[in-house]
């Protein structure tokens, strides 16, 4: 595994556990992913994605530690449906329900796909694709985007482009995912 602060790995441990248990569809994307895939990358919070209908069971797994909700008001370039802050064991999490962001085509609504899943102590972690999360940061942090890049083969990246800022372009192929550093 890629070098995350412990109090990251101590919480994406008990987080998976929750959100897996209620059996909800989540990601981990953001830094940490990018940690996870070899990137140099300061990882200050876990980035969590979920379906913007799984409020309520998001609710339910994480009220130990949610200490901010908000819903409708997230400021640009976001545009998500909704946001829980949390804090699990000395680390901040963000929890985004149906992740949306201002691209180059107006507002995108962020797909779930899943880039692979990892083990973490036994708990399974479903990452977010990362040609998903270049394509994201290259809207707002183009460094981070820059450094993700090398890691995606670029007709990934092509494709990305294509699907979220709406030109034609085909899906991500089952099976056609990046690996994480191991």
């Amino acid at each position: 595994m890629s070098e995350l602060p412990e109090p990251q790995w101590s919480a994406l441990r008990t987080l998976a556990s929750a959100l897996n248990d209620v059996e909800v569809e989540w990601r981990l994307g953001g830094s940490a992913l990018l940690a996870i895939f070899g990137v140099d990358a300061e990882v200050h919070d876990l980035d969590i994605t979920v379906a913007a209908d799984s409020l309520e069971a998001v609710e339910v797994a994480c009220e130990a530690w949610v200490r901010q909700r908000h819903v409708g008001d997230a400021p640009p370039p976001w545009c998500s449906d909704w946001l829980l802050k949390a804090s699990i064991n000395d680390a901040e999490v963000d929890l985004i329900g149906g992740f949306c962001v201002l691209g180059p085509s107006g507002r995108t609504h962020v797909p779930q796909d899943l880039g692979g899943i990892l083990d973490v102590d036994g708990i399974e972690v479903p990452l977010a694709d990362p040609a998903v999360w270049w394509w994201v940061y290259r809207i707002y942090k183009p460094t981070k985007a820059a450094a993700l890049a090398d890691r995606i083969p670029p007709e990934r990246r092509d494709r990305a482009v294509a699907r979220l800022e709406g030109k034609d372009g085909p899906p991500q192929q089952p099976g056609e995912r990046c690996s994480p550093r191991g």
